[in-house]
């Protein structure tokens, strides 16, 4: 699901929200002025409200075993979330047992403590709220044709996240 397409689902499922909350609200004030004037004519809008507000949930949510697969996408969504911890703890005991001059699989690396802090401050900035309230400054130069000098020169990449990181904890 792209971007877009997440923004998309998010904003229909909130006007959904909407909707059942307003339903559930008016159609409890019809009962009680239905009930308090001794008719029972509240039936009609519960009927009538309840048949757009499960057509709007068919449509925001899909229907049971017909294409709906709001389950799925949401089940993937938690896995992914725990997928992705559980590879980021995998990759770090990887990383401290070639720290610790164990050897991991066939490959070794010597920067290994290195890699360790830059990982380290990536997570503090990419967990961090405070991310979208960086000055200018701290953020990562973009790049652009124009400038092609830019890429000759080596950049200290690791130096300017852990200024980043350091800002944001």
């Amino acid at each position: 699901m792209t971007e877009s397409e997440a923004k998309k689902q998010v904003r229909d499922e909130k006007e959904f929200y909407g909707h059942l909350a307003s339903y559930l609200v008016f159609n409890t004030l019809f009962i009680g002025m239905s009930l308090f004037s001794g008719g029972y004519w509240f039936i009609f809008p519960l009927l009538g409200w309840g048949i757009g507000l499960v057509s709007h949930a068919a449509r925001v949510f899909g229907l049971p075993g017909k294409g709906g697969d709001w389950e799925r996408r949401r089940l993937q969504e938690l896995l992914g979330q725990e997928e992705t911890q559980a590879s980021l703890d995998a990759l770090r005991t990887q990383l401290r047992a070639l720290e610790r001059g164990e050897q991991v699989g066939t490959t070794e690396t010597p920067d290994v403590a290195r890699l360790l802090r830059r990982i380290e401050n990536l997570e503090a900035i990419v967990t961090s709220r405070d991310w979208d309230l960086l000055d200018d400054e701290y953020r990562a130069p973009s790049l652009s044709l124009d400038e092609p000098a830019a890429l000759d020169e080596p950049a200290d990449g690791a130096a300017h996240t852990e200024r980043i990181a350091r800002r944001v904890r």
